[in-house]
């Protein structure tokens, strides 16, 4: 169970990065 949770977070924190390094230019306009 708690190994199938950490994959989870590992995942969604790996597909967050790679949003932000694909996209920064949406940090930076807001909208």
């Amino acid at each position: 169970m708690f190994w199938g949770t950490n994959r989870e977070l590992w995942f969604v924190i790996l597909v967050i990065s790679l949003f932000i390094l694909l996209f920064p230019e949406f940090e930076d306009t807001g909208c």
